[in-house]
């Protein structure tokens, strides 16, 4: 069977497989994952170790050494290296691109699950988490206010990572340069000695006060009636009310011996943009989301901030999908001159050879777009670049081609 010959017999089918190819294309395009950057993740994790007061020499020999030992055992390594600092470690282990990326995370997760039986009990925390280049905040917003406690700032804040994270393709929204609240206890030392009170016996009487113990069961008849104790404190005045002790019949209030206010840890940097007190809140897509849907979405949940007149101002800092937008656009441009460059060339030929052409370009197009989101790969300026270069590709081979063939038929 002569393929072409079939086609062009057939034209009316052709035509048909051609609007229908175009039809997809168009569809395809309207709905498929849209980022500034490819999605694609690398097997490499780092281990995160939190050792308070440790020095680098101490973190090397007493938790570094024993988990780059035991991740050693592990096949497939590319390389193994250590970033050691005062009080904290990190560890990075890499591995070749053809590995499972699931099945290497649980084992760097099961080595070192073996290893931390044989850690310093010193260690605050150790965590195991995977290096992914998509973690690339797509929308950054600023809350300003020069006048407003940080408190109030913080609310709003919550209020709208709250609102943000009702959105469908949401990754993760972080709130950053916002210090967070503590209480403070300064401790009279004559005070304390009056009532012959220690550090120790503050000390332990706020870890128990704030400690939440099951309260266990009340039966009453057939029912049983599960008690629920909880020391969490909910403000300052329930700190100064602390019982230390009792001193010859009468009740010692930490409020006695010390004096307690609520305020905010030490700060050691300071958020501003433009010149005003701010606190910024980012935002992370899903991979295959489509930025430009999701940041319209965003906006939609946003809208009833802008015009807060609470003295706290809400601003747009940064938007990804303008630089995506912008790179599409540039698609745009080129796909508007290929046509153009087609149409004024085979015109000379014929303008039965220029619609040919002009119609059977933007298809290729299109057919690549539906290749492309079949094989999961999103529109980014990687995939724009190859689409610029293949449209290049496709109107020089389309004039050559025509060209060609009108020679062959002058020449019957």
């Amino acid at each position: 069977m002569n393929i072409p010959k079939f086609f062009i017999k057939n034209w009316q089918f052709t035509i048909c497989i051609f609007l229908l190819l175009t039809y997809w294309g168009i569809q395809t395009f309207m709905v498929m994952p849209k980022s500034e950057d490819p999605l694609f993740s690398i097997p490499q994790y780092k281990i995160v170790c939190i050792y308070p007061g440790a020095s680098p020499g101490d973190l090397e020999e007493l938790v570094v050494q024993p988990i780059e030992s035991a991740l050693g055992g592990l096949t497939d390594i590319e390389f193994i290296k250590g970033d050691i600092r005062d009080g904290i470690a990190v560890v990075q282990i890499k591995f070749t691109q053809d590995v499972d990326e699931d099945k290497k995370l649980d084992e760097v997760q099961q080595q070192v699950n073996k290893v931390i039986p044989r850690l310093p009990s010193g260690i605050r925390s150790i965590n195991v988490d995977q290096i992914s280049i998509n973690d690339v905040n797509i929308l950054q917003y600023a809350l300003i206010s020069e006048d407003k406690p940080y408190r109030e700032i913080e609310d709003m804040a919550y209020e709208i990572k709250k609102s943000i994270e009702k959105v469908g393709g949401i990754k993760e929204v972080s709130i950053d340069a916002l210090p967070k609240q503590q209480i403070t206890v300064n401790v009279d030392l004559s005070k304390m000695a009056t009532y012959n009170i220690s550090l120790q016996n503050i000390s332990n009487a706020v870890k128990s006060e704030s400690s939440n113990i099951p309260g266990g069961y009340l039966d009453v008849s057939t029912n049983r009636y599960n008690i629920v104790t909880s020391g969490e404190y909910n403000s300052a005045e329930a700190v100064q009310n602390t019982i230390i002790k009792s001193s010859e019949g009468k009740l010692v209030y930490l409020k006695d011996v010390t004096d307690v206010y609520s305020g905010y840890e030490l700060i050691n940097y300071y958020a501003r943009y433009n010149g005003e007190k701010a606190v910024f809140i980012s935002i992370n897509q899903q991979d295959g989301t489509n930025i430009f849907n999701l940041t319209e979405q965003i906006e939609k949940q946003l809208t009833p901030y802008y015009k807060s007149d609470n003295g706290i101002r809400l601003e747009k800092v940064f938007d990804q999908s303008q630089s995506v937008s912008h790179r599409l656009s540039g698609l745009y441009r080129d796909f508007i001159i290929a046509i153009l460059l087609v149409l004024i060339t085979l015109l000379p030929l014929g303008t039965r050879a220029s619609v040919v052409v002009m119609f059977a370009v933007p298809t290729s197009i299109f057919i690549g777009l539906i290749l492309l989101n079949l094989a999961g790969v999103s529109l980014n300026q990687f995939s724009i670049v190859g689409l610029i270069i293949a449209l290049g590709l496709l109107v020089d081979d389309s004039i050559i081609v025509v060209e060609n063939i009108v020679a062959k038929l002058r020449k019957g």
